[in-house]
């Protein structure tokens, strides 16, 4: 381990001795600060993959999702409108009203038949 007045004494020396020693020096200081920043890098960048992959799950839940949505918007298209629903009840009363007057008009029928009836048992017995 270097201490800083071996870090002086290789400075202060004459550069034909210290060529070497001097290229050491400088590159133990830049591995050392390359190593920090590789640190540091890897420490910034562990929650932006986490966030990453969490978001890829969030699309592809999205995506799956807008495949019900879309499955779903088809289905309710082939439903019956409030329109529909309103000409129904419009036919369903307009059947009412015609079955009431069919009712009425058959009454007399009725009224005939009962008495043809009464007569076809009255001559039965005789």
């Amino acid at each position: 381990m270097t201490t800083a007045n071996d870090v002086v004494q290789v400075v202060a020396a004459a550069p034909a001795d210290t060529s070497v020693q001097v290229l050491n020096l400088w590159a133990l200081v830049l591995l050392t600060f390359t190593n920090l920043g590789a640190t540091f890098w890897n420490i910034l960048s562990g929650p932006s993959k986490r966030n990453a992959a969490e978001l890829k799950a969030q699309s592809e839940t999205m995506q799956r999702l807008d495949q019900r949505v879309a499955v779903l918007e088809t289905a309710q298209q082939g439903m019956p409108k409030q329109q529909d629903f309103h000409e129904l009840e419009m036919t369903m009363s307009e059947l009412k009203g015609a079955l009431n007057v069919m009712t009425e008009r058959l009454k007399p029928l009725e009224a005939v038949t009962a008495r043809m009836q009464e007569w076809a048992m009255e001559q039965g017995r005789k």
